[in-house]
């Protein structure tokens, strides 16, 4: 079994191969004559508005009118479908309307002829769905059962696909064909937008899994669509954990390292927190055990999702030789904060890196302070008293973007005369607040501050004042988009950003300032809408493929490589949360004692976000980096800042 299990890592690793929902292809057929889609395409809109009768007369039209076109058997395929009326799905048919025989006999007839198969097998899924809609259940799912693919033909029209799709799996599990059910279950999962029909959908896709044997489970978790990777790869650790041997069970931990995300792609975080606490039961005594508390389902899953792919790259990119780290999941949207702290303890996790929402970030900390256990909460807002002695934050902090980009402004770039354009909104009152009290303390005045409607389409009496102040610096704390629209209107009435490591020429025919902006600027956005407007814009990240430094480019290539796209903040500083408890680790602090104490050190902890270190409070004491806006693109500038709330910064 050790071997099967090898498979699956490498499989799900690969993740190359498709099941059989392609074999029908994705085009449609198309008329030849113009006039003859004319007509066709006026029957499938009366047909898509339930107008029967006359997407009938449209089809017939066009069977007897253009008999040669390739769309005559297509025609024909819909006007028998037209025939059905609204479709019942193995479920009554709601409202009145019958089935016309003939119809229901014509599509038989398709399905038997030797027409291009997608006309021929949408036919037959058309016919499965006449009986079903006549209560002949058993019947239609009997026709199904030699169905070729996992997937739909291309000439089932939209509106039909998802009880088209239930009804290809349904027919696919009686027929016991169990690997095309879990992917067409898949299909039904994308497809529907209820979310009974998606759990359905997972309930029949982990039934048909289960009845799979070993080999065709690897085979599934390296399958091209994450649904068929997350139920196959669930179940065969499943099925393996309570059986497995100690290097088995290493095995299973790396596997599901792979299909972690899927799991939570598919909303299985319960399923997920589930196996990751079997998993860390099992595994030896000397093994490191993280506790990730993250919104594994709920409204917070896609940020919990983005934390723990972070989580799960940091953890794959250590050294071989390195004690293996166990990642525990909880799920913070239904877990609760004293239960759970109190189970990880008795589990001997070392510590706790979440929560992401602030509302519950107290709760959890006051449980880790009765459990004394270290816990790193990845909060925008601070811990505050409910830090205690465990308690630490590990996040971006928009106080400190804002301070220390004024702090650099001023006394780096030399700006004394500075405008602050805030929108509306709480995020963008605040920061301006925060710089204002920065560039003030430093020296600058603040010749205009102006909060704006970001809803407003039209910012030209805004730039026009702005111009007539010729200022040093803007200040404009607000998203990469709605900068673009801003900068637009300034670069209209002649502001143009230029170099911070120039001083703006008074003599220039432009009216040249330094922008200054927040982490929300570093978004492909701005250089999209913006990069000629704000060169040489000051802009505070936490992360960026634009650092060339060894930490950076190792997590990022990993990154890109395993997940498939760029880290956001979110999933570099889960990432860097997890190197550091690993880090105190393999340096001695193998208890939860010492990695608190390892935190309360005054060493820099190096990562992918930066340098950063704990104040007596648990807020981060941070080496604040940045980018600016250069040939099009964000390049890394020199300048930094040291940025921090309990250094009184």
């Amino acid at each position: 079994m050790l071997l099967f299990l090898a498979l699956a890592v490498m499989a799900g690793a690969c993740s190359g191969k498709a099941k059989r929902g392609t074999v029908l292809g994705t085009e449609v057929i198309r008329a030849s004559d113009p006039d003859a889609q004319r007509v066709f395409d006026e029957g499938v809109q009366a047909l898509g508005e339930e107008r029967w009768a006359d997407a009938i007369q449209s089809f017939r039209l066009v069977q007897s009118s253009y008999p040669g076109d390739p769309i005559a058997n297509v025609a024909e395929l819909y006007a028998a479908r037209a025939g059905i009326e609204r479709l019942a799905v193995l479920a009554p048919r709601e409202g009145t309307g019958g089935i016309d025989e003939a119809a229901l006999g014509a599509l038989a007839q398709l399905a038997s002829s030797k027409v291009d198969e997608r006309i021929r097998w949408a036919a037959a899924v058309y016919y499965a769905a006449g009986l079903s809609t006549l209560e002949q259940h058993a019947e239609a799912l009997t026709s199904l059962g030699a169905y070729p693919s996992a997937g739909l033909s291309p000439l089932i029209l939209a509106a039909d696909r998802p009880p088209a799709q239930l009804l290809i799996a349904e027919s696919l599990l009686a027929a016991g064909r169990f690997d095309d059910a879990v992917a067409a279950s898949g299909g039904l999962w994308h497809l529907a937008e209820r979310d009974d029909l998606r759990d359905f959908a997972k309930s029949r896709a982990f039934e048909a899994a289960a009845r799979l044997d070993e080999a065709a489970l690897v085979d599934g978790t390296g399958d091209t669509s994450e649904f068929v990777r997350a139920v196959t790869g669930a179940v065969l650790i499943e099925r393996r954990a309570a059986v497995a041997s100690s290097d088995e069970t290493e095995a299973l931990q790396l596997l599901m390292r792979r299909v972690a995300p899927d799991l939570s792609t598919i909303d299985e975080g319960e399923r997920l927190a589930s196996i990751s606490t079997e998993l860390a039961t099992r595994a030896p005594a000397r093994r490191l055990a993280v506790a990730m508390v993250l919104p594994l389902t709920g409204p917070g899953a896609q940020a919990g999702r983005a934390a723990l792919d972070g989580a799960l790259v940091a953890a794959d990119a250590y050294d071989r030789d390195a004690p293996t780290t166990t990642l525990v999941l909880v799920d913070s949207h239904s877990a609760n904060a004293a239960t759970e702290v109190a189970r990880l303890r008795m589990m001997g996790v070392a510590a706790i890196i979440g929560p992401i929402d602030h509302r519950q970030a107290g709760e959890w900390a006051k449980a880790a302070n009765e459990a004394e256990m270290p816990l790193f909460a990845l909060t925008t807002e601070p811990l505050g008293e409910a830090a205690g002695d465990w308690g630490f934050r590990w996040f971006i902090d928009a106080e400190s973007e804002a301070r220390g980009v004024a702090r650099v402004a001023v006394t780096e770039q030399g700006d004394q005369r500075i405008v602050i354009l805030r929108p509306n909104i709480g995020y963008g009152r605040r920061s301006g607040e925060w710089f204002r009290a920065a560039a003030e303390a430093e020296g600058a005045t603040i010749v205009l501050d102006e909060e704006y409607d970001r809803s407003a389409t039209d910012y030209s009496r805004l730039a026009g004042r702005v111009a007539r102040l010729k200022p040093d610096a803007i200040f404009i704390p607000d998203t990469a988009t709605k900068v673009g629209e801003v900068t637009a209107f300034l670069a209209q009435a002649n502001v143009w950003g230029i170099d911070g490591l120039r001083r703006p020429d008074p003599r220039a025919k432009r009216v040249q300032v330094h922008y200054l902006g927040t982490s929300l600027w570093n978004d492909a956005a701005l250089l999209r809408q913006a990069r000629s407007y704000v060169v040489g814009a000051l802009i505070p990240v936490w992360s960026s493929a634009a650092f060339d430094d060894a930490i950076t480019r190792q997590f990022f290539a990993n990154y890109t490589a395993q997940v498939g796209r760029e880290p956001t903040d979110m999933a570099a500083f889960a990432a860097d949360g997890v190197t550091f408890v690993k880090t105190a680790f393999t340096a001695g602090a193998t208890d939860p004692l010492a990695i608190r104490e390892m935190a309360q050190s005054t060493r820099l902890s190096r990562g992918v976000t930066g340098a950063t270190r704990f104040g007596s409070s648990g807020e981060p004491i941070r080496v604040l980096r940045f980018v600016t806006v250069a040939e099009g693109q964000f390049k890394a500038s020199s300048r930094t800042t040291n940025v921090g709330l309990s250094d009184g910064s």
